[in-house]
């Protein structure tokens, strides 16, 4: 293949992968002026729907909490409290598995 015949990189293709390897925040690299137009938000999605269990039975505080399919029967975990995750929890970890790991969630 001859250099003139690759395909070259969009200039929007290049200020994505600047993004994505770059330390320094868009206003930095000078690809955004107005900051307004980036928000980021980092939700623990993982946790949220054990969380809510937990807000809605006091009884379930502090106890590993595990959401999902019972460990009988074919299925995944859709969400981990951070006390069942000491246990190794994750989502989408089969409900078998989990009940093996932590029969008490």
């Amino acid at each position: 293949m001859h250099q003139s015949s690759r395909i070259m990189p969009s200039c929007k293709d290049k200020k994505r992968r600047l993004l994505r390897f770059s330390r320094e925040s868009p206003q930095q690299l000078g690809i955004i002026q107005n900051s307004a137009q980036w928000v980021i938000f980092h939700l623990d999605m993982d946790a949220f729907y054990a969380s809510v269990e937990q807000r809605d039975n006091p009884a379930l505080r502090g106890q590993p909490v595990i959401v999902g399919a019972p460990p009988t029967q074919r299925g995944v975990v859709c969400a981990a409290s951070y006390e069942a995750r000491k246990f190794g929890m994750h989502s989408a970890m089969p409900s078998a598995t989990a009940g093996r790991l932590c029969p008490k969630g």
